[in-house]
């Protein structure tokens, strides 16, 4: 499922850029959130591991979307000298992330169940979009 998830990510690293040229950043972050969270939900839907490689597969379209688009509009939004300090940044609490988020989930899985976990993760890039929705980038329009 990770192997179907990381080819999906690779696919859409790929084409997002070019694709948020076309359609706007926040579109595609949006989009990427939506079908990331569309696929938490049916992950506790369905237990054929066929289906679960095929949502694997747009899970991970849905994050390489978010990926490459949100450090664009990242590099867009903040001010120039301080793009490499806000990237930096950016990927500073993508790997804290990385490394509380499985702890927290895990906790989460062992108090509530496996769907709760899902479903709090769903929750989480439900805010995500909120937030992104709230950032104004001055003097451009998108």
């Amino acid at each position: 499922i990770m192997s179907f998830r990381t080819i999906g990510h690779i696919i859409a690293t790929v084409t997002s850029g070019y694709l948020s040229d076309k359609l706007g950043r926040r579109p595609l972050i949006v989009a990427g959130l939506m079908i990331e969270s569309a696929c938490f939900y049916l992950y506790t839907l369905f237990s054929s591991f066929e289906l679960l490689l095929l949502i694997g597969l747009f899970e991970g379209l849905g994050g390489g979307m978010v990926f490459t688009s949100l450090i664009v509009l990242l590099s867009e939004i903040a001010p120039a000298g301080l793009r490499g300090g806000a990237i930096g940044l950016y990927r500073t609490f993508m790997d804290i992330g990385g490394f509380l988020g499985p702890l927290f989930f895990m906790l989460i899985f062992g108090s509530l169940g496996a769907h709760a976990s899902f479903l709090f993760a769903i929750a989480i890039l439900t805010l995500n979009i909120i937030f992104l929705m709230t950032i104004r980038r001055k003097g451009t329009a998108e």
